[in-house]
């Protein structure tokens, strides 16, 4: 079992675990959408942008909605005491951006707006791509009323507006490197959720 299927399989186990998890989740669904809304100015907003916005708001909404309806918790903020890793959570975001935008500016600052909405959206869309389905497979493995299928889907369908768009716009020999970034903040991130576990 891999360390972040063991963390999810914990949350899990218990309603209010699983309840701050999915306020986790919600919490940086929400993140992400603001920040994609900052970058949807009126001479940026396609109709794609617009929609991969809605859509973020709404998943953070729909996760909200399952735990005061499947779980039947009230965790009505993201108030610190109801998120996991809250203080890594809160800046994990922030953080992301600052190193892909440190990476971005050395290549060229020209565009870097549009250069940052595309790689944070793909980079995020692909750790979605990780989380998401393991997440869905541990509920149905539990025979939880939770489900996060609809998620899931268009989550799969961002990760390939996304991927063309780079394909289209971007040297995508740079993926590897901004992936890696990612990957070692999901690290730090994993290891203060299990020191919380502890």
């Amino acid at each position: 079992m891999q360390p972040f299927e063991i963390i999810l399989e914990f949350f899990l186990r218990e309603p209010l675990a699983h309840a701050r998890w999915l306020n986790t989740l919600s919490y940086l669904e929400y993140a992400g959408a603001r920040k994609l809304a900052r970058f949807a100015q009126v001479q940026n907003c396609s109709e794609a942008v617009l929609k991969h916005v809605n859509e973020e708001w709404r998943h953070a909404y729909f996760l909200k909605q399952q735990i005061a309806h499947k779980l039947k918790i009230a965790l009505p903020t993201y108030a610190p005491a109801s998120l996991w890793g809250a203080g890594a959570t809160l800046r994990y975001l922030d953080r992301l951006e600052s190193s892909l935008c440190r990476h971005l500016k050395q290549q060229s600052r020209e565009g870097l707006p549009r250069r940052t909405y595309l790689w944070m959206s793909y980079v995020i869309e692909m750790r979605a791509a990780v989380v998401y389905p393991l997440y869905n497979k541990l509920l149905e493995g539990h025979s939880s009323r939770v489900s996060v299928r609809s998620i899931l889907r268009e989550e799969e369908g961002h990760l390939a507006e996304m991927q063309a768009m780079l394909a289209a716009e971007e040297n995508l020999a740079e993926a590897p490197l901004l992936l890696a970034q990612e990957q070692q903040l999901f690290e730090m991130w994993m290891h203060v959720l299990e020191g919380e576990m502890a």
